[in-house]
């Protein structure tokens, strides 16, 4: 793993980097030259709700729409600093590993995390157009890496010529859309890749089927689960069958939830407090006897239960 100290003096004599202070340089595919960013003067939240109060409706959309373009520049020019550090670390003779260590050091995330934003990094910066698109925000960093991903298998001139033609889509549609349209690019000019992706999602989207519980307040929790769609079919069915026999206000969902107990009723918070505000019932003579063997007075041992009793 490189100190932060060397990665510092490693990105201030780097030819395509720099940083001081409060303007960063970071370059430009298309021409190879550079472009300066000020950086924005500090201020408190306070100051900026006073100021973006007093904007009108057209103008409150505007700076949205400017910090939205500002936030994928950052992502743009994120993907560009990692791969120098990536490049740098590489030509010491360090391995790949050690740049993700570095970068996991730097960022504060794990090593799985660092790696990931590394790969996403490095596709998006192989890739001169989408990098483009990305820092003049034209596409978020989610739809860069939908195309990245997508045209993975292809390669030049025919990978970027679908990639131009997905970047126009990309441009006025959502990632959900981008994917299916390059999947749709995939299948019209090479079907056999298609093919050959959709066998390889499929398994890996097997691979990371699950049911997980995640406690919550007051005595109930999450149930999330990623699992076939003909499993969740059977599950909702046997679910519904039972939920049909309830007779009253309750939502369907709730009903469901309700089905998964043998008798829900006995967990209902009210039903439980009207319970408890009953007097209580003396105890019959069975449950006193019962009693007599496991009350134990303060200082002596618990008595053994006597055969029969137990």
């Amino acid at each position: 793993m490189v100190s932060e100290r060397t990665l510092v003096r490693l990105l201030q004599a780097s030819s395509a980097l720099w940083i001081w202070h409060e303007k960063f340089v970071v370059p430009l595919f298309d021409d190879g030259g550079m472009t300066v960013h000020e950086a924005a003067p500090p201020g408190t939240l306070a100051d900026l709700l006073q100021q973006l109060e007093h904007l009108d409706d057209e103008d409150l959309a505007s700076a949205l729409g400017d910090v939205e373009a500002d936030l994928r520049a950052v992502y743009a020019r994120r993907a560009a600093v990692i791969a120098v550090v990536h490049d740098r670390i590489h030509e010491m003779g360090h391995r790949v590993s050690g740049a993700v260590a570095t970068v996991a050091a730097i960022t504060t995330t794990s090593a799985r995390s660092a790696g990931y934003l590394m790969d996403t990094s490095l596709g998006i910066v192989d890739r001169p157009a989408v990098w483009t698109a990305l820092a003049d925000g034209t596409i978020d960093h989610t739809r860069a890496q939908v195309i990245v991903d997508g045209l993975i298998q292809l390669d030049d001139p025919d990978r970027g010529l679908l990639e131009a033609k997905a970047l126009t889509y990309a441009a006025s549609h959502t990632a959900h859309q981008t994917r299916r349209y390059v999947a749709r690019l995939l299948v019209d000019h090479r079907p056999d890749l298609a093919d050959d992706h959709d066998d390889k999602e499929r398994a890996k989207a097997w691979d990371r089927r699950h049911l997980a519980v995640f406690a919550r307040a007051h005595g109930m929790v999450d149930l999330t689960g990623y699992l076939p769609a003909g499993t969740a079919q059977i599950l909702l069915a046997a679910l519904d069958q039972i939920a049909g026999t309830y007779d009253d206000d309750r939502t369907r969902d709730q009903k469901r939830v309700d089905a998964l107990a043998p008798d829900p009723g006995e967990q209902h918070p009210h039903r439980r407090a009207r319970r408890r505000g009953h007097p209580r019932r003396h105890p019959g003579p069975a449950a006193q006897h019962r009693g007599q063997h496991h009350r134990v007075r303060p200082g002596r041992r618990r008595p053994r239960p006597r055969p029969g009793t137990a």
